[in-house]
């Protein structure tokens, strides 16, 4: 028993749980990063959705205020997650993306950022808008307004593409999940990594507040990292949109 608690409390021991817990946190990393940055994903979501009262009319170009007066103007994005861009031999025998917002839509307007990459076709049947086929590259952000009743979607009606994985996404809600298992990972890379750091560099004779530095800029290093890859969101779901947004693409 003396012995095995003289093997438990050894250095070999803190060695042991040192190389697990670093490839554990190296293996969570890893599969969230293909998960995120390899795998190509399609997200979709409403990040916008504003009632045109006569405050919101005043920032509409005269000609368009016939179109979206005393309705809802909502904001449809879409972009592309991953290392490849979905082109138009992506849409399964040219069949467009179908999705319901929820409501009857009267007129649309498109933006693209970047804009050199143009805008997929849309059109709109009732409720229901279909876009594509066409491109939409990677980190590419596609705007849909759509004016209309007030979106209770948007649900994914049809998905004809190969390879790709379709998904919403909301601006305002991110999964409990994605926490503990940004912290998990930080807790296990830092112990695996900033531990035997430390050590290594307490026996190199260099002062203790250079040693405590070196290991605050790997903490905030691995941290900032972990939580880029598992709480970021991607480019045109930050935030919803206002007045704005309102001006920029109807004023």
């Amino acid at each position: 028993m003396g012995s095995a608690g003289a093997w438990y409390s050894s250095v070999s021991w803190q060695a042991v749980t040192e190389w697990a817990s670093l490839l554990i946190g190296l293996l969570s990393f890893g599969i969230a990063w293909l998960n995120t940055m390899v795998r190509r994903k399609l997200l979709y979501g409403i990040t916008m959705s504003l009632f045109v009262d006569d405050g919101v009319l005043d920032a509409v170009a005269p000609e368009r205020r016939p179109y979206v007066a005393g309705r809802y103007l909502t904001r449809l994005t879409i972009t592309v997650r991953g290392t490849k861009d979905v082109s138009t031999r992506d849409f399964d025998a040219g069949r467009p993306l179908v999705l319901d917002v929820g409501a009857p839509v009267q007129d649309v307007r498109s933006a693209s950022n970047p804009f050199s990459l143009g805008v997929p076709s849309l059109t709109v049947s009732g409720s229901q808008v279909m876009v594509g086929p066409g491109l939409i590259g990677r980190g590419h952000v596609v705007e849909y307004y759509l004016a209309g009743g007030p979106s209770a979607g948007p649900a994914c009606v049809s998905r004809p593409l190969v390879d790709v994985a379709v998904k919403q996404e909301s601006p305002t809600r991110r999964r409990p999940a994605n926490y503990v298992l940004a912290t998990v990972t930080t807790l296990l890379l830092g112990y695996g990594v900033i531990g035997p750091l430390l050590r290594g560099i307490g026996t190199s004779g260099l002062p203790g507040w250079v040693t405590a530095a070196i290991a605050l800029v790997i903490g905030l290093v691995e941290t900032w990292a972990v939580a880029w890859l598992f709480l970021r969101r991607p480019r045109g779901f930050e935030r919803m949109g206002g007045i704005d947004d309102v001006r920029n693409i109807l004023g």
